[in-house]
This record gives C-alpha cells, structure tokens and sequence, in this order.
C-alpha cells in the first residue's frame, strides 16, 4: 500500500526545540561558540537558524509547555549536515567547544562521517557529512 501524504505541510519553517534550565546560557553558546544566525531572541526564547528554513528554537523550561531532561541522554540531538567537515571540526577544537580528545568517526551505519558536541543543556549537537547519501 503507498503512502498518503499530508496536504498543507510545509512551506515554512521547521523548528526543533529544546528546553533548558538556563536558556541564556544555550542562547549565548550557539550565538558564540557556533555562531548561528540569530533569529528572535527574547528572555524566555532563542531562535537560530541552522540553514535555509530550518530552525532551533531554544526554551527556558519554566515558560515552554515542555521541561528540561535531566542527565546526558536527551532523547534528541540536532544533527546538521555541513560541506567541509574537517574543516569546521578543526574550528571548534581552536575555539574549545569540540573537546580535545573528540575525533571524526564513521556514523550511521557506515554512511557518514561526523563528530558531536555537547552544549551547555547537554544536548548533543552533530555535525555530519554523508560518505553515501540517501537519493532525495
């Protein structure tokens, strides 16, 4: 049986959101340490974009309808694909926020080659580039 799309998704941006116990501190680290795009920021709430439409949407928990996961494993990462890998990884072990002992490795199932940071919520942030990408 094929699959039945949805009508009238899409179209605008898509936005993940994490919660954290202070959104001022996640606000500053993806402004400084990743230097995305800033978007809205408000006391509550930082929006930055990853890349065209796509969005991250930070939260304080004690405003957004979700609260902060305590512990390393968030059940969500934001994963971003990027054109120069080794290149950017080199950048952010200069500026501190890759930790000295990160490494490139292989991911999913042989299919990419990525490595991961940690922001200050602990949410993991990978960013990959495909070895053998999927046919869009």
């Amino acid at each position: 049986m094929a699959a039945a799309y949805l009508t009238g998704v899409g179209g605008g941006a898509t936005i993940s959101f994490f919660y954290y116990e202070d959104v001022g501190a996640a606000i500053h680290w993806y402004r400084s340490a990743l230097g995305l795009q800033e978007v809205l920021v408000e006391d509550w709430l930082g929006l930055f974009r990853v890349s065209g439409q796509h969005l991250v949407g930070l939260v304080d928990s004690t405003s957004g309808s979700q609260r902060h996961v305590p512990g390393p494993n968030k059940g969500a990462m934001l994963s971003i694909e990027v054109g120069d890998l080794e290149g950017l990884f080199g950048q952010l072990k200069a500026r501190g926020v890759a930790e000295q002992g990160a490494t490139l490795m292989t991911g999913c199932h042989g299919r990419t080659r990525e490595f991961r940071v940690r922001d200050p919520g602990g949410y993991l942030v990978e960013f990959f580039h495909w070895i053998d990408p999927p046919a869009v």
